[in-house]
């Protein structure tokens, strides 16, 4: 059962470019670790369909299964870096785990990753709604993958899907057939939707 990990760390507009200097370093680091197949990170350039003005980040890591990523968890690398998390005092990063039935180890060719999540009121909409969104992705021409999220409280599903550009976005939602589809699909469920350009 692969698994991505979306983690988002909340780091300060003022360590913006200390941050993206330090990034190739720290996803080397990660790609050396056991059990990670994939790491990647975006900044988040729009949130539910406006522009961001403020320094937010999401990172991606891909396991093939559970065990790798408990492999990767009690890692010396991993354990470290959560330990330095801790005595600094910062705010624990927002972290979900989804299942995904199918894998793709870079999870966009495209430099821009749009993320959409949706929670229904009750699992049996599932299918309902994976139809709903895959009539809109036919009607956008692109290619998504789903994956679910593992917690046994909520049901949240997780889509993902390649951009070329934030203009191509926007353009694209502006689309008459489009705009009807997303508005279908977000009466649902709550839906939420982010666009990362990736690192």
């Amino acid at each position: 059962m692969p698994i991505i990990s979306t983690i988002r760390p909340e780091i300060p507009t003022s360590s913006k470019d200390h941050f993206l200097a330090a990034w190739p370093t720290l996803l080397g680091e990660l790609e050396a670790q056991p059990g990670l197949l994939h790491a990647t990170g975006g900044q988040v350039v729009a949130e539910d369909g406006q522009r961001v003005e403020a320094f937010k980040i999401i990172q991606f890591l891909a396991f093939a299964n559970v065990e790798d990523e408990e492999t990767f968890t009690k890692s010396p690398w991993a354990q470290e870096h959560k330990a330095r998390l801790e005595s600094s005092g910062a705010p624990e990063p927002t972290v979900g785990r989804f299942k995904f039935s199918e894998f793709s180890v870079d999870p966009s060719p495209k430099p821009f990753l749009q993320l959409t999540s949706i929670t229904l009121p009750s699992e049996s909409q599932r299918e309902e709604a994976r139809k709903a969104w895959a009539e809109l992705a036919t009607i956008l021409g692109k290619e998504t993958r789903g994956g679910v999220l593992l917690r046994d409280d909520v049901f949240n599903g997780l889509a993902l899907m390649g951009w070329d550009s934030l203009e191509e976005v926007e353009n694209a939602y502006k689309e008459p057939k489009a705009a009807e589809a997303l508005a279908a699909y977000k009466r649902l469920g709550q839906v939420r939707s982010a666009l990362v350009k990736l690192l």
